[in-house]
């Protein structure tokens, strides 16, 4: 007997009956979601890597047409490039509230389309409301979350209502199977590539297991049942290959370690509280792994399948697809999600669940506990730069250099992309900003005066990487800051954490202004050419 096949029914009524009550779950959902809103309301701006990135390029959306410094740097880019769903979402609710609200009502809603998405998809499959899709609370403020991954976070919990509406109508008529999965389909597409990556995939494992006994039989209504499940991703596939920019950065595509997606899975869980967030890891798992071996975890075997099938394409994932980053780090919360949405336990002791639910909610209200400590700070830290970028000219062209210090590469509250706010704040020109075509997902993209910096120099640097790039020897010349070749692009350059960059400072690169843990220096363009 596979372990983890359906049961019958009567061993499904065993669990109490509180754990599938549809007035509980509705309480305690909305509860849980309150609780894990409440850091969003502490901080202005999110403390999350790429956000004042994502933020400034809705800026740009918005006011590229009005703007003639914006106009001089920027282009508006949206041809249906897979990763819009952020773009999209913030540039309709930019109209109705200002950005950083728009922003942090979009991270709520992510929030709520992903709880609901899971219950709506653990509803469809076991046929009854369960409290058990609650666990994904847990698993909102992961990694990816924190990096900025929202319009991805979002994209799945879309994906994962896809599931739930694609496996209601499966039995429907094909018109409607293929209107409903078309729909879903396409949305997902937009909102995130690999998202749609990750819907297509459980799709396509479900039909070939449940159809591959009957292929040689039935071969006539396998083939014709295919080509209603899969007629979904057509439209989806041509508009991908045939007009989005992002089909043309698979050359961009690249591997590292192989040993780097061993590491993701504790992303799933991990913020800013590492032995708290080891205990969560270890419940997780070992919650699951307890009822597995126990014979106590109800899953279509079809969906096992598909388990199975994320778990081993998450082990092939490059490093680099299609010109973003950190996919192999991207479909572990993915594949968490899932099981929590396909899954229910079997409880044969009331009591004792209870007391393990009683556990969880304590667990996931500690956990925000400790974000909510680390957000209330973010405001502090961020307001400096806010002041000091909104000194600098109308229209000033900025490079950043920041320097990563500490053991992590994403530290509390992240300062990578805080340049940006230049952009908001002075039509100012940003080196990093995300951009095509060396973004090929991004819905902007540099203008022919400003486009050389795309690959003239990286901003992220550790005190060991700023070391390497001294040596004679070194082969990194290329990527090494304030060079003379850059200067002519850039009046401004902003230092963050300058005590650990140890390269020497030009002369024509003068100390314009000293911040807590920044400096901001102008380029003299006369010394420069003298």
């Amino acid at each position: 007997m596979n372990k983890m096949e359906i049961m019958k029914t009567s061993d499904l009524h065993e669990a109490g009956t509180w754990l599938r009550s549809s007035r509980l779950l509705l309480v305690l959902s909305l509860g849980l979601l309150a609780v894990a809103l409440f850091p969003l309301t502490l901080a202005r701006i999110m403390p999350l890597a790429d956000y004042p990135n994502h933020i400034a390029r809705i800026y740009i959306l918005q006011h590229a047409a009005q703007s003639p410094m914006l106009a001089r740097y920027y282009i508006p880019f949206i041809h249906f490039q897979p990763n819009l769903a952020f773009d999209l979402a913030v540039l309709w609710l930019g109209k109705l509230f200002p950005l950083w609200t728009a922003g942090k009502i979009f991270a709520g809603i992510t929030f709520a389309v992903i709880v609901s998405g899971a219950i709506a998809l653990n509803r469809v499959v076991h046929g009854r409301w369960s409290l058990w899709p609650c666990l994904t609370f847990l698993l909102l403020y992961n990694r990816l979350f924190l990096w900025g991954f929202i319009g991805y976070m979002f994209t799945l919990g879309l994906a994962l209502w896809g599931l739930a509406a694609w496996f209601a109508v499966r039995k429907r008529n094909p018109a409607t199977r293929i209107a409903v999965g078309g729909v879903f389909a396409f949305a997902i597409y937009i909102g995130h590539l690999f998202a749609f990556g990750f819907y297509g995939l459980v799709v396509a494992v479900d039909f070939a297991y449940r159809n591959w006994a009957r292929y040689r039989t039935e071969r006539p209504a396998v083939i014709r049942e295919a080509a209603v499940t899969f007629a979904q991703f057509v439209v989806p596939l041509l508009v991908f290959f045939l007009v989005s920019p992002t089909g043309e950065a698979g050359s961009l595509t690249r591997w590292t370690s192989v040993f780097r997606p061993l590491t993701a899975p504790f992303n799933i869980v991990q913020n800013y509280n590492l032995p708290l967030d080891v205990a969560t890891f270890l419940i997780f798992c070992g919650l699951f792994a307890y009822l597995y071996f126990r014979k106590r975890l109800l899953v279509p075997k079809p969906l096992f399948a598909a388990f199975l099938a994320l778990a081993a394409v998450h082990l092939v994932m490059p490093d680099r697809l299609f010109s973003s980053y950190g996919a192999d780090h991207r479909l572990p919360i993915a594949i968490a999600l899932f099981a929590v949405a396909v899954t229910h336990p079997v409880i044969r002791a009331p009591r004792a669940a209870a007391a393990v639910a009683v556990g969880l909610v304590g667990l996931f209200l500690a956990r925000t506990a400790v974000i909510a400590q680390v957000w209330s700070r973010a405001d502090s830290v961020y307001r400096p730069y806010e002041e000091a970028l909104a000194k600098l000219p109308q229209g000033a062209r900025l490079s950043a250099i920041v320097m990563v210090t500490g053991a992590t590469w994403l530290p509390d509250i992240p300062k990578f992309e805080i340049d940006c706010l230049a952009i908001m704040l002075r039509d100012a020109f940003v080196a990093n900003v995300f951009a095509y075509p060396k973004d090929a997902g991004q819905s902007i993209a540099l203008t022919p005066a400003v486009l050389p910096t795309q690959n003239m120099t990286g901003y992220h640097f550790s005190p060991m990487d700023i070391e390497y790039m001294q040596d004679p020897k070194s082969r990194t010349y290329k990527w090494r800051p304030l060079r003379p070749a850059e200067w002519k692009y850039y009046d401004y350059y902003l230092i963050v954490n300058p005590g650990d960059f140890s390269m020497p400072i030009p002369p024509n690169i003068r100390l314009q202004y000293r911040g807590p843990d920044f400096n901001i220096y102008r380029v003299d363009h006369a010394a420069s050419h003298s």
